[in-house]
């Protein structure tokens, strides 16, 4: 398979820089080692993704000089079978398309601490505590774009993004206010997005996280998801070597 390193637009804007990604499918050898390196001339920073982690491609991508693992990516799939809890609780609200909602921004500023962004010792603090954010707030008015959030009085406390992709349902994001984290927000969001899919016929479920992000992964297994795969993403710098 053909090592291709695309431009990513989105990134470019949050770093100010030439950014691109390359995913790999494949054992990597010396020569694929060097089709990386010439590809990588035009770039500031590259996010590589190991699929599956393939274990010998540790070595060959150690080659390349300035690139390093600063995350472990797993993916959770779910398929619902029975009827699910169709909860009624009350202040949990859906939308899509959502407005631009400022409670929302604040608590991607505040409770996102599993990210490979804050691994990275070349990406400054103020520019990692805004990929969240922007995340966000790109989502707003986006109807293809669903919020489920827990509002007290006039405060949105708690979220959970979602879109659909065919017939799977994905979560992008969720957050809970420090203040509320362990008190079953999570899990009342958790109950009414399986609503939601058996409420329009959608069965199956996909959620990505960091390995580092214990709370998340055992909130999910919990209601039945499964480890499906995991990726090792290196963050490679060509120019800093």
């Amino acid at each position: 398979m053909e090592l291709y390193v695309k431009s990513t637009p989105w990134d470019n804007h949050i770093f100010q820089l030439n950014t691109g990604r390359l995913l790999i499918e494949q054992q990597l050898n010396l020569h694929d080692i060097k089709t990386i390196q010439d590809q990588s001339k035009m770039y500031d920073f590259i996010v590589i993704k190991n699929d599956n982690s393939f274990m010998t491609n540790h070595y060959y991508l150690s080659l390349l000089g300035h690139a390093y693992i600063t995350d472990l990516q797993m993916q959770f799939t779910f398929t619902q079978k029975a009827i699910p809890s169709l909860d009624n609780t009350p202040n949990i609200i859906i939308q899509n398309g959502l407005s631009f909602q400022q409670d929302i921004m604040e608590l991607s500023r505040e409770v996102y601490r599993y990210s490979r962004f804050y691994n990275d010792p070349y990406i400054p603090k103020e520019q990692a505590d805004i990929v969240y954010q922007t995340w966000c707030k790109d989502s707003f008015h986006d109807s293809q774009k669903y919020y489920i959030y827990y509002q007290k009085g006039t405060h949105i406390l708690a979220y959970l993004l979602f879109y659909i992709r065919e017939d799977t349902i994905i979560t992008d994001l969720q957050a809970t206010h420090k203040e509320l984290q362990g008190q079953g927000i999570g899990q009342i969001l958790l109950t009414k997005l399986l609503a939601f899919g058996y409420q329009n016929n959608i069965t199956k479920f996909q959620m990505g996280t960091q390995a580092s992000n214990k709370p998340m992964i055992s909130l999910y297994e919990k209601f039945g998801y499964q480890l499906k795969e995991t990726s090792t993403i290196y963050h490679y710098w060509p120019e800093k070597i």
